[in-house]
């Protein structure tokens, strides 16, 4: 009657949805009824039958509560992004679950909520994603991967796919995405690379030649250093071998054995190691010794045949001193044993140590055996020699690796028999109170070595073989004073006695051959004129007390500075190198197995002295484009001149955002050079600033340089 009264007195046509008694749905509508002149003479009142609207409207509302459940309980954050008001316009979960934030915290932000929260560095990234949808076709999917900053102030990262979901008609959008959390997958990838990069730099300056060899397609998918260094071949040569390439090189009476070889791998235990040795035919048509130590890498699909990884030596020297040696077969045994060491690295703070699966074989353990705990050498190694040891360590940490970690030490092995093993170590990383935070280097077993003195102590065979070709003489010059001091032994690597030589720097200048002098000198002058940066290194002859020459190798550093610059105090070392040449080059890398942990990769590397504006290549790296080594300049602006300009921007933005972030965005990337002969080769390039100035600014950025150009073709 209300509703009634209410039409009659105003004229408006009064609507409303009713539902009966017997749950059926109608539409009940008051009109107005008017008579000829217009005026109101009473009202009609009529029922519309709306059942099936209303079981549409309750079928559709259920569908939405269901999508509404559905898209809170789905992994992740769903949203609809207005480009327009740079806000959400809708998102299936509070925004607090994910970032921190409340949503009167939201508010309070505004439309300035994206570029308050978006880290710096990939705010850029995101507007041009927006851009890039904008200006793409509908139903077209964008992914991206930013970071943005946790209510905690810890920066996340998310992975975004979005595509439009309505175009407004002011030319902006609105965006639906879907965001992930994938800051454990980034936090992995970055320990997966860490590891990855150590490994690489482990095999890549291993004696010899690490690779990879497919039985199947009979070549090499890795390769660590190019093949040109060992045995002559450019990669022109290779590629026109193609196929043929292990019956062109390999000794014919070798190339069975290799066969069959191949064939005992593929059935070989797993983590077996098989060693081989075999013939190899140089460029030059000369044919040099290798020892092959391989095991299986992984199976090819679909065939019988294997990958298997090796590390190749030359020991071409070895085979030659054994011939002259063959009654006793000291040099080879000695040589053959030490060429590769155990490595081990230890995480101080964490006290967690890990001892490579060549340590724990020198002992006669297998790799599970052996708890990866520093108490487990302290507990293994000979006590009489233990509190020496520890002394030594100490020493090291408290000079800051000023006094080296040098050991010859005894161990038990597993049978209970004494193992000698020559410890080299260093301390690589340092807390901010100048802590040790992690100590790397290698054990390698010297066991024969040890024995042979013994045996051979009254020839002084092992003496003259041995000794004199791994121990260094070393000398001290006070270069403004113009004195010198000579080691005992850098006097009788001359045929002198202590008393024989006197302390004075004209000393060696009379014994050095007059050939050799003058580019000694000048080696010494640019040494100290560029303030250490041009190594000192050089390998001279002198004049023997007899009359012969003696080859060394002759390394030094100026270790003290005067106050305007001046070098005060050079110090190095003298090493007879005439001697087993190539085997004394096996030895000293063999001894040295902890600097392979902090070098690049010598595919091609480089090192670049950023002040200076020097950068050096290696000849790897030249002749990667098919440069001689004279015809490289050691200058950056070499690179940029040699790579497609079309890249040049995007690797200089990588390296601004490189030393930004402090070395924690990689700098990496896959990019074009061009050749010597014209073509373009694809690189892949790895790099990292490894000394940073006080304001920040990076000092040297080292790197490698990877060809990968048949992998894209």
């Amino acid at each position: 009657i209300q509703n009634i009264t209410k039409v009659i007195n105003t004229g408006e046509i009064y609507e409303e949805e009713v539902q009966l008694i017997n749950d059926s749905w109608y539409l009940k509508r008051i009109n107005p009824f008017l008579s000829e002149h217009n005026k109101i003479k009473g009202v009609v009142v009529s029922f519309v039958d709306i059942n099936a609207q209303k079981k549409t409207e309750i079928e559709l509302l259920n569908n939405g509560k269901f999508l509404t459940e559905l898209t809170s309980l789905l992994p992740g954050l769903i949203y609809v992004y207005n480009h327009e008001t740079n806000m959400n316009e809708y998102a299936n979960r509070d925004i607090a679950s994910v970032l921190g934030y409340t949503k009167e915290e939201v508010k309070e932000f505004g439309d300035t909520f994206l570029v308050d929260i978006v880290h710096p560095d990939d705010i850029e990234k995101v507007f041009a994603n927006l851009l890039k949808i904008q200006t793409s076709e509908n139903n077209v999917t964008h992914n991206i991967e930013y970071r943005v900053r946790h209510k905690n102030g810890n920066y996340i990262w998310l992975l975004s796919k979005e595509t439009v979901f309505e175009r407004l008609p002011s030319g902006k959008m609105k965006i639906i995405g879907v965001a992930s959390d994938i800051t454990h997958v980034k936090n992995t990838e970055n320990e997966l690379l860490e590891k990855s990069n150590f490994l690489s730099k482990i095999t890549d300056v291993m004696p010899g030649i690490t690779y990879i060899y497919n039985q199947e397609t009979q070549e090499n998918e890795y390769v660590n250093r190019d093949i040109a260094e060992v045995l002559g071949y450019s990669a022109e040569d290779i590629e026109i071998l193609g196929n043929n390439l292990m019956e062109e090189i390999i000794h014919p009476d070798d190339m069975v054995r290799m066969i069959e070889h191949h064939q005992m791998i593929c059935e070989s235990k797993e983590n077996e190691i098989l060693d081989f040795e075999y013939r190899a035919k140089h460029k030059d048509g000369k044919y040099r010794w290798f020892l092959s130590k391989e095991t299986v890498f992984e199976k090819v699909e679909g065939s019988n045949k294997v990958k298997h990884i090796g590390v190749g030596t030359d020991i071409t020297a070895i085979k030659e001193v054994e011939k002259k040696l063959s009654e006793s077969n000291i040099m080879y045994n000695i040589i053959l044993e030490t060429t590769l060491a155990g490595y081990w690295d230890w995480d101080v703070k964490g006290n967690h140590m890990y001892y490579s699966p060549a340590f724990k074989a020198m002992f006669g353990y297998e790799d599970h055996e052996v708890p990866n705990s520093p108490d487990w050498w302290t507990q293994n190694m000979h006590p009489e020699d233990l509190i020496e040891a520890n002394k030594i360590v100490e020493k090291h940490i408290q000079t800051k690796g000023k006094v080296p970690f040098v050991k010859e030490a005894r161990y038990y092995h597993k049978d209970g028999s004494i193992v000698w093993v020559y410890c080299k170590g260093k301390v690589l990383e340092w807390s901010e109170k100048g802590e040790p935070l992690r100590i790397v280097g290698s054990h390698v077993d010297i066991t024969k070595i040890k024995e042979t003195e013994q045996k051979l102590s009254d020839s002084n065979i092992m003496y003259n073989n041995i000794i004199e070709a791994t121990l260094a003489g070393y000398w001290d010059w006070y270069v403004q004073k113009g004195e010198a001091y000579y080691s005992p032994s850098f006097k009788a690597m001359f045929g002198f006695e202590d008393q024989e030589v006197p302390n004075n720097f004209d000393w060696w200048q009379q014994q050095i051959h007059p050939d050799d002098l003058q580019g000694v000198l000048n080696n010494a002058e640019e040494h100290m004129q560029s303030q250490g940066k041009i190594p000192f290194l050089n390998e001279v002859r002198y004049y023997h007390k007899n009359g012969s020459i003696v080859w060394v190798r002759c390394k030094g550093k100026v270790v003290e500075w005067g106050e305007n610059g001046e070098p005060i105090r050079l110090v190095g070392s003298h090493v007879e190198i005439t001697k087993i040449k190539e085997a004394e080059r096996k030895l000293f890398e063999a001894n040295k197995m902890y600097t392979s942990i902090i070098e690049g990769n010598l595919v091609g590397y480089w090192d670049w002295h950023v002040k200076s504006n020097y950068e050096y290549y290696s000849p790897a790296f030249k002749a990667m484009f098919g440069f001689t080594e004279d015809e490289v300049s050691n200058s950056p602006d070499w690179w940029k001149q040699q790579i497609h300009p079309e890249d040049i921007p995007e690797v200089l933005e990588l390296f601004d955002k490189h030393v930004k972030s402090k070395g924690k965005i990689p700098y990496s990337k896959e990019v074009r050079y061009y050749h010597k002969d014209g073509s373009l080769i694809w690189i892949y390039f790895s790099g990292n600033v490894i000394e940073w100035d006080e304001s920040g600014q990076p000092l040297r950025v080292v790197g490698s340089h990877i060809d990968i150009t048949r992998f894209k073709n």
